[in-house]
């Protein structure tokens, strides 16, 4: 086979020279210590300068062996006309160390060369204490008249133009009282974005002096709100309401209503609208109910685009309805159903909507809530508002762009005010090339440029983002530079940040205590070099695993819909009683689901599902899952299993699925990774992964109905299509699809956590690379199976080689299908499941996997014998395993547990079971006649049967079990 796995391989390039030993003549002497010191070195005459350094003639490295000053590892002095360090040329001086375009003096006039911004044509700002433009002095800040000029003329004021205060004095320095360009220091794997608050009229973005980008920046309203409803433009309300302040997550928030001119201010066919809020009640707090807007723009036909509260969804919504509608089936309407939203906590938001492209999109700090799609024609209105007397609004802007989720998830993770224009590098850059933004402004042209370097804060541990179970998380980071450094759980400026991280210069550390795995734990750090300069951050999530133990039974479910509701008690309680849970990855915009399970069952693993080749495109809901668009948009149709006519290879049983080709020539396992890291694991929602389709069968393709494969596809793309019904031709097949399978594992793995648990449906080799594999509906009473052969260690598809084989903690599952009131079938699979330390799903037989199914061997109380709802008691009540699996006889098979027995009958044809010890049946109520409570030491069971028994009492206890259950 044809091994075809990428890994990842570091180099080390070690530098070598040539170690050249000159014949010296050594005589000891006594030294002052008493030691033998080296004296009476006779010169070597292939060195006549004594540098150590033998002359090129006699095949050494010395250029000049008559100056001891000169060789190959002397220090060259530059621009001097003399090679010092024998390289062949003298070293041309570079006199600009700060790449800022100025020799520093004396060889020019840059006054500073450690710093880009100062230089002689930089801007001066004024009363700083910084002579910027090395003209000797700082410029001092000239101040208007009084009485000619009011604050909010300054620097961008609605009624400033092109320098001139109001009252047309010239007073160009007036807006220099603040640095109108901050460039964020750009580095390898960041995005690089420059923030520029002052008016701008056009920007260019540079890489190695190569003009990347000449762009108008889009219009933006900003408004801080620290003590006062202006924008920073100097824009007043038309009108507000019931206005006070109070400090805020940056400076100050504003509590009430205020009403703003629309016209210049939003865009209702594309833009951003971001604010920071706080809720101070509840959203499902009937108050919203009457004053449910936290932002709205009415439009001039009744028409409206607004963000507000549904306190009977205890939601957030984007609303966009059109007026000249008679009807709301055309609106658009989407949010934060499902989703935790804090309350007394300040919360990022953000949505972004376009026509042009048909979406829309809602972010919760950061992270995608909500996609829909946006095709409601609005019109322009006159006035929008924003907030009311149930929240604190901290910051607003309204952009006509829509961001990017990139770009909205750094506006986050900055933990900073908005700034006023922000100018985004359009491309990715790598370290050592050089980035310069220009920028035309109200004061003047702006210039910033810097050299990308590698990653400024690089984490060593933890690594990925599921980890094993802990009480405790070490932080152990570091920087590039010397570094005072902070840490929190959210977002913060470098200033409000109270925890300092352990350690100096370059290597810091800190731990973050677990108290419990409900909520994910946050790692945000930041940090300021040793100028104070701009700080800089690193964000990551983790999901820590709850503990897992080896107590029998464990239960699981696969619930691939979204039926869920977390407003429904007895559901959620139902659904959380399980020890895995696997979720639809539609799921990724209700995160609380997954926290509600947990809450109720901190063991729970919670499993998110997606397929191993592809995508789902269903009809009616695609195109508002991001779930599924966000990947969507990472794959590119040309990676499609196809024919070599170009034609796509189709899911002959599922036509949602879209089919990519996993040939590892091919990019699709590496974009899995992308989208299964940054997509969904960032998120920290999820425990567990299971991987749909990890086989080779290709089923999909195969047409039972004929008995033969009916599609032919080019799976080695070499223009000539394969015939999977020729046996050699399906082995090499096989073989490079296995190839690609095991290149996703090697690439997921190590991106989202080493701990993280994987399992693969129908996987059929490798274990090691998954904690577990899942059996689908294998068999059923009416068909039977050979457990015999599903027993056996040798066989690579059986239940007892993955157990033995798989990567620990195990995760192996056996779903068996059935009517839910079929107990004999239920208790077949179940009791040939928990033998082999598997966990067991019931599922309906219709292949639908939406059903959270209760059976009397699930939760029992073994004192009494009877079915409990008592987790406390009833949970992996037979304890641990006791001894392997015993063949009583042809077909029949026993297992001890600390707390009982279970027996399986595989043979058509019933059978007396000899017990070995008395046991007790459990004294169950769905089938009692199977479950009658009584003691018993044998049983016959029913052809295709299983039975779990308790151990019998202390007090009644015929066979003296060491083991008995003291009541």
């Amino acid at each position: 086979m044809q091994n075809k796995s990428s890994s990842l391989t570091k180099i080390l390039i070690i530098s070598t020279g040539m170690l050249l030993i000159a014949n010296y003549a050594f005589s000891a002497v006594p030294n002052k210590r008493g030691n033998n010191a080296v004296s009476n070195i006779a010169p070597f005459n292939g060195d006549a300068d004594r540098d150590r350094f033998v002359a090129t003639k006699y095949g050494g490295t010395d250029c000049n062996d008559l100056n001891s000053a000169i060789h190959p590892k002397a220090v060259e002095i530059c621009g001097n006309n003399i090679d010092e360090d024998c390289s062949g040329a003298d070293l041309a001086c570079d006199y600009d160390a700060d790449n800022d375009g100025y020799d520093a003096i004396p060889y020019g006039e840059d006054c500073n060369d450690n710093n880009a911004n100062i230089h002689p044509n930089a801007i001066d700002i004024c009363s700083n204490n910084i002579d910027e433009d090395c003209s000797g002095e700082d410029l001092i800040c000239l101040a208007c008249p009084d009485g000619e000029i009011e604050e909010r003329c300054l620097c961008g004021g609605n009624l400033y133009d092109d320098g001139y205060c109001c009252n047309n004095v010239y007073q160009p320095e007036a807006c220099l009282e603040f640095d109108p360009l901050i460039t964020l220091q750009p580095y390898q794997g960041n995005v690089n974005i420059a923030r520029i608050d002052s008016q701008v009229s056009s920007y260019q973005w540079y890489v190695d002096n190569e003009l990347i980008e000449n762009t108008t920046p889009e219009n933006v309203f900003l408004a801080h709100y620290n003590n006062s409803l202006e924008s920073v433009d100097g824009e007043i309300p038309l009108s507000n309401t019931s206005i006070s302040y109070e400090p805020s997550f940056f400076e100050q928030g504003f509590i009430g209503k205020a009403q703003y001119s629309a016209p210049d201010n939003i865009s209702v066919d594309e833009g951003t609208i971001e604010l920071w809020v706080k809720l101070n009640m509840p959203l499902s707090d009937p108050a919203f109910a009457s004053e449910p807007y936290l932002f709205k723009h009415y439009g001039s036909s009744g028409d409206f685009l607004g963000l507000n509260v549904k306190p009977e969804y205890s939601a957030i919504l984007l609303t966009a309805f059109d007026g000249n509608q008679a009807h709301w089936g055309t609106a658009v309407q989407m949010g934060t159903f499902k989703n935790d939203i804090p309350t007394g906590e300040y919360v990022y938001m953000a949505v972004t909507y376009s026509r042009s492209t048909n979406v829309a999109s809602f972010y919760i700090n950061g992270f995608k809530a909500a996609r829909s799609r946006f095709d409601v024609p609005l019109s322009a209105g006159s006035i929008f508002e924003i907030g009311n007397s149930h929240v604190t609004v901290d910051e607003l802007r309204i952009s006509d762009r829509a961001m990017t989720a990139t770009e909205i998830k750094e506006n986050y993770l900055r933990g900073l005010p908005f700034a006023r224009n922000e100018a985004i590098l359009p491309m990715s850059v790598n370290a050592g090339q050089v980035v310069r933004i220009v920028a035309q402004t109200v004061a003047g042209e702006l210039e910033s440029a810097a050299i990308v370097k590698e990653p400024k804060i690089s984490l060593v541990a933890p690594e990925g983002y599921v980890l094993a179970n802990t009480a405790s998380i070490p932080v152990t980071f570091t920087t590039s530079t010397p570094a005072q450094c902070k840490y929190s759980d959210k977002p913060s400026s470098f200033a409000n940040m109270n925890n300092v991280a352990a350690g100096t210069e370059t290597t810091h550390s800190y731990v973050i205590p677990v108290v419990e795995t409900v909520d994910s734990k946050n790692i945000y750090i930041k940090c300021q070099n040793e100028q104070g300069e701009d700080d800089y951050y690193f964000y990551r999530r983790l999901r820590v695993l709850p503990p897992i133990n080896n107590r029998y039974p464990k239960l699981a479910t696969e619930y691939s819909s979204l039926h869920l509701d977390p407003a429904n008690a007895v559901q959620m309680e139902l659904a959380s009683r399980y020890d895995y849970i696997g979720l639809a990855k539609e799921v990724l915009q209700y995160p609380l689901i997954p926290k509600i399970l947990r809450e109720r069952n901190p063991n729970i693993l919670v499993g998110l599902y997606t397929t191993s080749y592809g995508n789902s495109h269903w009809t009616g809901g695609f195109e508002t899952s991001f779930a599924h668009t966000d990947f969507d948009e990472r794959l590119s149709d040309d990676w499609r299993l196809k024919n070599s006519a170009g034609e796509y290879i189709y899911d002959l049983y599922f036509d949602c699925d879209v089919m990519y080709n996993i040939n590892p020539d091919l990019p699709f396992a590496e974009t899995l990774a992308d989208h299964l890291e940054w997509d969904v694991f960032a998120r920290g929602d999820w425990d567990t992964l299971f991987l749909d389709n990890e086989e080779t069968t290709f089923w999909w393709m195969y047409d039972y109905a004929q008995g033969m494969f009916t599609q032919y596809p080019d799976f080695n793309l070499d223009g000539i299509d394969e015939d999977l019904n020729d046996p050699e031709t399906l082995e090499w097949v096989k073989d490079l699809w296995l190839d690609g399978l095991v290149e996703e594992l090697t690439l997921i793995r190590p991106r989202v956590g080493r701990d993280m648990l994987i399992m693969g449906n129908n996987a059929s080799q490798y274990p090691e690379l998954y904690n577990g594999k899942n059996w689908e509906k294998i068999f059923s009473v009416t068909t039977g199976n050979n457990f015999t052969t599903l027993y056996d260690p040798q066989n690579t598809n059986g239940l007892a080689y993955w157990r033995i084989n798989a990567k620990s903690p195990k995760l192996n599952r056996f779903q068996h299908a059935s009517t839910e009131n079929n107990y004999r079938s239920m208790r077949y699979g179940f009791a040939g499941t928990v033998i082999q330390e598997a966990y067991f799903a019931s599922v309906a037989n219709t292949g639908v996997y939406a059903v959270l199914r209760w059976y009397d061997e699930y939760w029992v109380d073994i004192a009494t014998g009877t079915p409990t709802l008592d987790q406390n008691i009833g949970r992996g009540y037979l304890g641990e395993p006791v001894g392997e699996p015993v063949l009583v006889s042809a077909g029949v098979w026993k297992r001890e547990f600390q707390n009982g027995i279970v027996v399986l009958n595989d043979n058509v044809a019933s059978q007396t079971v000899a017990l070995g010890a008395y046991y007790r049946h459990i004294n169950g109520v769905q089938d009692h006649a199977a479950n009658p409570g009584t003691l018993v030491n044998t049983v016959v069971l029913q052809g295709r049967d299983g039975r779990v028994f308790l151990r019998a009492l202390c007090s009644n206890n015929p066979s003296g079990d060491p083991l008995c259950i003291n009541r």
